[in-house]
C-alpha cells in the first residue's frame, strides 16, 4: 500500500510545539511517503522542513509532487498531484491522507483505493460533475516606515537557519541552502539603520552532542563562505547555539508569524526580490501567470488588485472597464462577465486599474492538466455569442465606429510594424511573415461586432471557485481580464469577432502550455487531448458558419505578434513558440 498525503494550505501550522505534518508522518506505517502540496507552501520552504524535521529510523524516503495552482478541492488535487507518481507507484493499493484540520487537532480522513486506475476514474468522474470531495472517509486520531529615526541603536541577533537560509535542500549538505530574501532584507535594513547584527546557530551542535570546538571545526568554514556567497552582512558570528524544539524568550519572534513592530521597529515587509531584496511587499496570488514584459500586476489584500503598466498599452483596457455595456436586452449585463473596477489613475505614461481580486483559476491550468471539457468550451462560446450579439440600443457603445479596413490594419498593419520594429530571431521569420500576411489578405472575411474581448485565451478566463450550489449562470462562473479596448488606435469595443475565436484557437492548440514550458503536453495522452479538443472547437466554429482558413491565418498571426511581449523569456521557451507558430495549420 501507497501513502500518499494531501497537504492543504497549512500543513506547518504548530499544534503542541511540533509542524502538524509530523504528526502525521511519524504515524505512517511505512519508510516511503508521497506528498503533494501546492507551490504556496515554497514560501514556507516547506519541503526542505520536511527533509530536515521529519528525520525517522529507518530513514523515509520522500516523494513530493508540486501542484502550481490552487485547486477546487481536495480531489482535483489528489487527481493532479499523483500523475508524477503513477509509474512508482503500479498497481499497489493507495491511500489518501487528509491532513485538513478535524475537531481532533492531529486526526487525519484517509481515502482509500483499489489502485491508480481505479482512482483516476473515479475522480475523473467526480470532477467532470463539478464535484469536488469524496463521498466518504475514515477518520484517524492521530506599510509603516521607521518614525523615530534618532532612536537608540540595537543589537539585533538572528538565527541562521530556515529564518536567513533555508534548510539543505540535501539533507546535512549545507552548500545546497537557498537565501530567504524576505528576512535577509529586514537584516539589511537593519544594518543600513546602523544596528549590530548577530548571527547564532545551532548548525552540527547535534552531531558533535553540543561539543563548540568541533562544531567550530567542521562547519565554520562552509557557514562564512555561504555568508559571504549571499552577501549577508554580519557583526558578530556564534557558533553553539543550544539545540531545542521551543525556544521561549521575552526578545523572541518568528519571522513567518510576527514583525518588528512588537518591539517599536516599524518596517515595510518585503517579497522576494532576488536581485535586491528591497522591493514593496505585496500578498501572494495563488494561481497567477506570468505577466508580460510590460505590465505587473500586485495583490494589496484580500478584495483588491493594481494592475501597472505603459499608457499606450492600457489605455484600452481602461477605457473598455469604463464603457462595459450595463444592459443586455433586459437580461442582466456584460459588466457581469468583468472584474469591477474600483479606481484609476494616470501618472505621466503609466495606468494604475485598480479593480476586484477574483479568487479562481485561469483555464490554462485545467487545461494543462486535462481537466477542460466539452461543456466548459460550450460555455466559452456561448459568452462569446453574448458578448458578439450584445443589441441594447440604449447604449451608445452599440454603434459600430470601426471599418473593414480598420480591422485590415489591426491585422496587417500592425503585424507588419511589429516585424519590421522588432527582433524576431529566426532565419525563416520572412518566410513565415508573408506567409502569413499573404493567408490574411487572401481569406479577409471579417464579421464586425459592437462588443469583442480582445484577448480571448485561457490564461485570460478565470473560472471562479464554487460558492453553494453549482451556479448555471455562466456570467456568475467566468471572469474575463486583460480586455483590449482598442483597435487601429480607436479606442472602441468594437471588433471583429474573429479576433476572439483566433484567440480562444491559439489556446485550444496548446499555446498557453508551450508559453509556460509545460512538458507534459508532448505526451501522448496530452497530445490525443489537444487533438480531441481541437477537433471540438472546429466543429463549433463550422457549426457558426466561420472561415476555418481566415480563423487559422488569424490564429497564426495573433501568435506572431507576441513574441516581442515575451522577450524576456528564456531562448528555450521562444524558439518552442516559434515551432508552434509555424505548426499552425
Amino acid at each position: 500500500m501507497k501513502h500518499l498525503i494531501l497537504c492543504d494550505e497549512n500543513p506547518l501550522e504548530f499544534v503542541m510545539g511540533r509542524h502538524r505534518i509530523e504528526y502525521v508522518i511519524e504515524n505512517i506505517p511505512s519508510d516511503e511517503i508521497y506528498i503533494i502540496y501546492n507551490i504556496f507552501l515554497n514560501q514556507s520552504n516547506f519541503k526542505e522542513t520536511i527533509l530536515t524535521k521529519c528525520k525517522t529510523k529507518p530513514p523515509t524516503r520522500f516523494h513530493f509532487s508540486q501542484i502550481d495552482y490552487r485547486t477546487r478541492g481536495i480531489v482535483e488535487t489528489a487527481f493532479v498531484g499523483i500523475h508524477p507518481f503513477i509509474d512508482d507507484i503500479g498497481d499497489d493499493k493507495i491511500v489518501f491522507i487528509d491532513i485538513r484540520p478535524t475537531p481532533t487537532p492531529t486526526a487525519t480522513t484517509e481515502y482509500h483505493f483499489d489502485n491508480t486506475k481505479t482512482f483516476l476514474a473515479d475522480a475523473k468522474t467526480l470532477l467532470d460533475d463539478d464535484t469536488y470531495v469524496f463521498s466518504n472517509g475514515n477518520t484517524n486520531g492521530n506599510t509603516i516606515k521607521n518614525k523615530n529615526n534618532n532612536k537608540n541603536k540595537l543589537r539585533i541577533c538572528f538565527d541562521l537557519d530556515n529564518t536567513l537560509l533555508t534548510y539543505p535542500a540535501i539533507a546535512g549538505d549545507y552548500s545546497t541552502v537557498k537565501p530567504i530574501y524576505n528576512n535577509l532584507s529586514l537584516l539589511k535594513k537593519l544594518k543600513s539603520d546602523g544596528h549590530e547584527i548577530i548571527i547564532y546557530t545551532a548548525r552540527r551542535m547535534k552531531t558533535h552532542h553540543g561539543n563548540v570546538g568541533k562544531v567550530i571545526k567542521d562547519i565554520a568554514g562552509i557557514t562564512i563562505d555561504t555568508l559571504e556567497r549571499f552577501n549577508i552582512e554580519y557583526d558578530e558570528l556564534i557558533f553553539g547555539k543550544p539545540i531545542a524544539d521551543i525556544y521561549i524568550d521575552d526578545r523572541a519572534i518568528n519571522p513567518y508569524i510576527n514583525d518588528l513592530s512588537y518591539f517599536g521597529l516599524f518596517y515595510d515587509k518585503d517579497v522576494d526580490d532576488k536581485d535586491t531584496a528591497n522591493a514593496t511587499a505585496h500578498q501572494y496570488i495563488p494561481n497567477k501567470i506570468r505577466n508580460n514584459k510590460y505590465n505587473k500586476i500586485r495583490r494589496c489584500d484580500d478584495a483588491y488588485i493594481v494592475k501597472t503598466g505603459p499608457i499606450d498599452i492600457m489605455k484600452g483596457e481602461l477605457f473598455y472597464y469604463q464603457n462595459i455595456p450595463s444592459r443586455s436586452g433586459g437580461s442582466g449585463g456584460l459588466q457581469d462577465y468583468f472584474p469591477r473596477l474600483i479606481d484609476y489613475s494616470i501618472d505621466v505614461d503609466t495606468i494604475d486599474l485598480k479593480m476586484d481580486y477574483i479568487e479562481g483559476i485561469p483555464l490554462y491550468y485545467l487545461y494543462k492538466n486535462c481537466l477542460l471539457t466539452h461543456r466548459h468550451i460550450d460555455e466559452l462560446f456561448d459568452i462569446l455569442e453574448r458578448l458578439h450579439t450584445h443589441e441594447d440600443t440604449s447604449d451608445c457603445i452599440d454603434t459600430i465606429v470601426i471599418t473593414c479596413d480598420n480591422v485590415k490594419n489591426n491585422y496587417v498593419k500592425k503585424l507588419k510594424n511589429r516585424f519590421n520594429k522588432q527582433d524576431y530571431p529566426f532565419e525563416d521569420a520572412e518566410e513565415v511573415f508573408r506567409a502569413i500576411i499573404e493567408g490574411i489578405e487572401a481569406h479577409f472575411s471579417p464579421i464586425l461586432s459592437p462588443v469583442i474581448h480582445g484577448d480571448f485565451w485561457f490564461s485570460n478566463i478565470i473560472l471562479k471557485y464554487a460558492e453553494g450550489d453549482a451556479d448555471t449562470d455562466n456570467r456568475n462562473r467566468y471572469k474575463l481580464l486583460d480586455m483590449r479596448g482598442m483597435i487601429d488606435d480607436i479606442l472602441t469595443l468594437n471588433g471583429d469577432i474573429y479576433y476572439d475565436y483566433g484567440k480562444l484557437y491559439q489556446s485550444i492548440l496548446g499555446y498557453d502550455l508551450v508559453l509556460n514550458g509545460d512538458t507534459s503536453s508532448e505526451s501522448i495522452k496530452h497530445i490525443e487531448y489537444i487533438q480531441e479538443m481541437k477537433t471540438y472547437f472546429l466543429q463549433k466554429c463550422l457549426a457558426k458558419g466561420l472561415n476555418i482558413d481566415f480563423l487559422t491565418y488569424i490564429t497564426k498571426g495573433l501568435v506572431f505578434g507576441t513574441l516581442p511581449f515575451i522577450s524576456h523569456y528564456d531562448n528555450d521557451v521562444k524558439k518552442n513558440v516559434w515551432d508552434f507558430v509555424k505548426a499552425i495549420a
